[in-house]
């Protein structure tokens, strides 16, 4: 029985291994849905980290406060797209205006943010 608990032991550690790195992601994507939610000032840190299923204190290993976490939400999901956009503005296609291209970028990006 010791080689099964073994491979019990590895196949644990190995998942446990993947779900720590997706971890970064799973709380950036429950930060941004309680932030879109509720607003910034009303989330709680121990909100994100019940919604990405983790603890307030794993939160922290990996974002040093709320600002951090939220600038990081800011740069997944905004600041990555800047490079695109600004080949859009230097060379919009037809009638579309520069408006017209961020409010499509957030529309398909994000439904629930209405601009």
């Amino acid at each position: 029985m010791p080689i099964l608990e073994n491979i019990d032991s590895h196949l644990a550690s190995h998942k446990r291994e993947r779900r720590k790195d997706a971890r970064p992601g799973e709380l950036l994507d429950a930060a941004l849905e309680l932030f879109v939610e509720k607003g910034y000032a009303a989330t709680k840190v121990e909100e994100v980290a019940a919604h990405a299923g983790v603890s307030k204190g794993t939160l922290f290993l990996y974002f040093q406060s709320k600002q951090e976490l939220f600038e990081a939400v800011v740069r997944k999901n905004i600041a990555d797209h800047f490079p695109t956009w600004n080949q859009e503005f230097l060379h919009p296609r037809g009638h579309q205006t520069r408006e017209r291209i961020i409010c499509a970028h957030f529309s398909k990006r994000h439904r629930s943010w209405r601009i």
